[in-house]
């Protein structure tokens, strides 16, 4: 029974606009709460349903609308969740020096001073602004998951530059056991969805 609910909501939610859901509900209210209990009939029953039906109205259409209301809510992950899509797609297409100068405009935006690191160093890029100092990895930025071993390594180095804390960029995922050792450590995790809002703060100045 609690499936066949389930299966119901989904489908009141996922594939009925939010708009007819929400029409539903105004009609089943102005149905129950004006149209039936000025409707006579000779059936004692009928006439019994007819009069308590105003009972219901504030139900009826508080349950349409907030099927409504989930639907308009799908609807607006749906639509992120592909804009994402669209955007992660963009950001992979880029080569490493379009994808580093997205970064250093990214960082130049929010104040700070960004030095290019050779690929002999251990960071890609050194963030300056006043005393604070960051590096920021992101070599495997396409790389769809990190493991341990790369953030403690990246660790190591942010200690022995004598870093406030290290970024590690990556549009795939990090995996449990490199989540587990940043926490722990001066380090600032940045995944998919974490790049994506990076990135759009910086589009969305551009506007």
């Amino acid at each position: 029974m609690a499936q066949n609910n389930q299966s119901i909501f989904q489908h009141l939610t996922r594939n009925i606009p939010w708009w007819v859901s929400f029409s539903i509900g105004i009609f089943l209210f102005y149905l129950f709460g004006f149209v039936f209990p000025e409707m006579k009939t000779s059936d004692p029953y009928m006439q019994d349903f007819y009069l308590s039906a105003p009972k219901f109205a504030p139900l009826l259409s508080i349950l349409f609308i907030t099927f409504a209301g989930a639907s308009a809510y799908n609807s607006w992950q749906n639509r992120r969740k592909k804009k994402e899509g669209v955007q992660v797609e963009s950001l992979s297409s880029l080569s490493w020096n379009e994808f580093e100068a997205t970064l250093i405009e990214v960082y130049s935006r929010k104040g700070f001073t960004v030095e290019k690191s050779d690929h002999e160093a251990p960071m890609d890029l050194t963030l300056v602004k006043g005393e604070l100092k960051i590096l920021v990895l992101f070599r495997s930025w396409k790389k769809r998951d990190i493991g341990a071993k790369v953030v403690e390594q990246f660790a190591k180095a942010v200690n022995e530059a004598g870093a406030e804390r290290g970024v590690v960029i990556s549009l795939g995922f990090f995996t449990p056991e490199a989540k587990a050792f940043a926490q722990d450590a001066p380090l600032e995790l940045l995944d998919e969805a974490a790049v994506l809002r990076l990135v759009g703060s910086v589009q969305q100045q551009r506007k």
